[in-house]
């Protein structure tokens, strides 16, 4: 337990290569004391590697998954503490990075699989998670995230700066630590590229020791090629998603030549990038599980103009860094101090991050405990438990508006002389406003006619809000039930004040909402995290006990960047060519009644607290 500011944490780390899942004990008080402690490892099931891989999967059961690994990931902790006499008791956080099965840095989006509300439940410990998401949502690339727990490693050595400590996880990245100076970026492939090519090619999980690429040769033309990449051009902070780069330049060559090929590579991208650093570094330490590939590590020794040693020629140890990290990491969140500065990740200022989890205080639903928490026509029939409030967007998710959207947009059409469009045509871009609207029923329509034929169709939506818009079936005694068990709940959508006050109103839903956000409330709209962090102060409750429900892809990152837990109401207004399975979600509902039901179980839960 904590003692005078120090700290004991484990730290959970599954990489991106995704072959399992390392625990380790730190102590340390979040700055330049560090106690390193004991650690294990235990291997991703076959099985559930095969899935995480083919995600994120059009019709996968993402939910059903993300429990397996939250589960398999409690289990390492317990496993640790049973195998080093490790007494759980004493543990003040755990650091739970989840799994990456998405990282998007343009888009803003980055996807780590893990229910921390779950495993704090499970363990009976203060967890926290979704350390990238805040660095994201300030102009930051989400990784590399350990630069920190390098530079404190190497301070803790003593060993002379410049040096750069470079991680071979499925991505390559690189911490350079300089006196005051911290900067970190991806540098390209790791070791992602040569699993996935000797799996497919030699039956084998990895290149064990490199002995298959140092049996090959390395195909220069296939080399020039791979480094021909923009991402090459990039000058850093930058970072990268394990699929980043394609194989085909090394589809024709042998077992072992490709080994050797996507092994110098890996090497010959962290050359490029350390053209590129701020200053030269006297000495590069591997880490991570590309230190132990020495055919890749020679590769390294002949394209650096510095040393190279591995984790292991420090006393360092090596197969447990990355999650020592994220215990680091957990136990600075807590005290509110940066993870990631404007050098390692571009973000617009320092910033921490990192969702906190507490054990909630009734035990988890037999739905959920039995791995299950699905009803019969596959949607959530229960809320995580801790969830305290419930927030909904509004078209599409508690009314059915698209009657009279579609109503309104015919009246158009038939003034402007046009023939009317059927409703199901209309239905599936409500969601998207009216602009989307207007283009579809006048496409190619420009300014300033297009300007004067949105201001025309709101007036005529004004004038017939509610003619033919109804709540969702089951909806409105789901919600007098939240209002009976004490659960507050609020309205967050980005249609406007002067039309969602009116709507709300008539449904007599105005006073019963304890808060509602327009999309002129804020200068910030979804999928800004603003509305809803706006919306969980009003409620007067932490981000991590609201959930969010929608039926927009910005929905769901809206409340991803806020630390909800987000559902996808299946029956909104979803275009036929988006894939909302593969949307950041907890869960999605194929029906008005499956969000009823998901919503009795909360209230139902306030009746008993």
């Amino acid at each position: 337990m904590a003692v005078a500011n120090q700290f004991r944490a484990i730290g959970l780390m599954s990489g991106t290569s995704m072959d399992g899942i390392d625990a380790a004990v730190l102590e340390t008080d979040g700055s330049t004391r560090l106690t390193v402690g004991p650690h294990a490892s235990i291997r991703y099931p076959a099985e559930l590697r095969r899935k995480l891989l083919g995600l994120p999967a059009s019709g996968a059961d993402v939910a059903s998954i993300e429990r397996e690994v939250t589960d398999l990931q409690s289990q390492a902790v317990l496993t640790l503490c049973a195998r080093r006499d490790v007494d759980l008791g004493t543990i003040d956080v755990v650091g739970f990075h989840g799994q990456t099965i998405r990282h998007e840095p343009q888009a803003g989006r980055t996807w780590q699989l893990g229910d921390g509300q779950r495993m704090a439940n499970t363990l009976g410990r203060a967890v926290v998670n979704n350390f990238r998401q805040n660095d994201m949502n300030h102009g930051g690339q989400g990784a590399p995230f350990a630069p920190a727990y390098h530079r404190a490693m190497v301070r803790s050595c003593g060993l002379e700066e410049p040096i750069a400590v470079l991680n071979i996880g499925g991505v390559c990245n690189v911490t350079l630590i300089d006196g005051e100076l911290l900067y970190a970026c991806d540098c390209g492939p790791g070791n992602a590229l040569i699993d996935d090519w000797v799996s497919a090619h030699c039956r084998v999980p990895y290149d064990d020791g490199g002995r298959i690429a140092a049996s090959g040769t390395v195909d220069e033309r296939a080399l020039a090629a791979l480094l021909s990449s923009s991402y090459f051009r990039q000058s850093g902070p930058k970072s990268l998603d394990r699929n980043a780069f394609s194989m085909d330049p090394v589809s024709d060559l042998s077992a072992a030549d490709g080994a050797a090929t996507l092994a110098a590579f890996t090497a010959a991208a962290v050359a490029m990038e350390a053209q590129r650093l701020p200053c030269r570094p006297r000495q590069w330490v591997v880490v991570g599980g590309g230190r132990l590939n020495e055919y890749l590590l020679g590769q390294l020794s002949r394209r650096l103009a510095a040393p190279v040693r591995v984790a292991e020629d420090l006393g360092w140890m090596g197969d447990a860094i990355e999650a020592q990290a994220f215990g680091y990491l957990a136990v600075r969140s807590m005290l509110k101090l940066p993870l990631s500065w404007p050098s390692t990740t571009g973000v617009s200022q320092p910033v921490s991050g990192g969702v906190r989890w507490e054990p909630a205080a009734v035990p988890a639903p037999a739905a959920l405990e039995d791995g299950s928490g699905r009803d019969a026509d596959h949607s959530f029939a229960r809320a995580p438990v801790g969830t305290r409030a419930v927030m909904f967007d509004l078209d599409g998710t508690l009314l059915d508006t698209a009657p009279d959207m579609a109503g309104s947009l015919n009246q158009l059409l038939q003034e402007q002389g046009r023939e009317p469009l059927p409703l199901e045509s209309i239905r599936r871009l409500v969601s998207h406003g009216a602009t989307a609207l207007v283009n579809l029923a006048f496409p190619g329509v420009t300014e300033p006619l297009f300007g004067v034929l949105r201001v025309r169709f709101l007036e005529i939506y004004r004038g017939r809000l509610a003619v033919e818009t109804r709540i969702y079936e089951g909806l409105a005694e789901a919600l007098d039930r939240l209002d009976s068990g004490g659960v507050p709940w609020g309205v967050v959508t980005n249609k406007a004040g002067w039309l969602t006050e009116p709507l709300l109103e008539h449904f007599a839903l105005h006073r019963r909402a304890g808060v509602i956000v327009s999309g002129d409330t804020l200068t910030q709209r979804k999928p800004h995290p603003a509305p809803l962090l706006h919306a969980a102060a009003g409620l007067g409750f932490a981000p991590a006990e609201c959930i969010y429900i929608g039926d927009a892809e910005r929905d769901v990152l809206a409340a991803q960047a806020a630390g909800m837990k987000v559902f996808v109401a299946l029956f909104g207004y979803i275009p036929a060519d988006e894939r909302p399975h593969d949307w950041p979600a907890s869960g999605w509902l194929d029906s008005p009644q499956a969000l009823a039901r998901l919503l009795g179980s909360i209230g139902l839960r306030g009746q008993n607290r």
